[in-house]
């Protein structure tokens, strides 16, 4: 059942506060798009591909996105963390 159903529910996030994009969903996407445009290169053009390499590259740009991405949400002051519970949450602080 949705929580959403529940009017004195407080967990629940009122549609007008916008959650931040998450770091993993933007690196996944610019990997599947990667991967997407050197497969179209291969096919289209006669450049030949070492497997290993792109996909050590691949490997390598997409983890050192997700370290960036990390560490610029938590060095950056980010007040929103979409995983996990925030203890200093207001509705906790409104409570004591």
């Amino acid at each position: 059942m949705n929580a959403s159903h529940f009017p004195g529910d407080s967990s629940v996030e009122p549609a007008s506060v916008r959650r931040p994009v998450r770091t993993g969903t933007i690196v996944w996407g610019l990997l599947i798009i990667a991967v997407a445009v050197l497969i179209l290169a291969w096919l289209l053009t006669d450049i030949t591909l070492d497997p290993l390499a792109v996909l050590l590259g691949l490997m390598l740009g997409g983890g050192g996105a997700l370290l960036l991405g990390g560490a610029v949400s938590v060095l950056g002051g980010r007040k929103h963390f979409t995983g996990g519970g925030n203890a200093h949450s207001p509705s906790n602080e409104q409570a004591s």
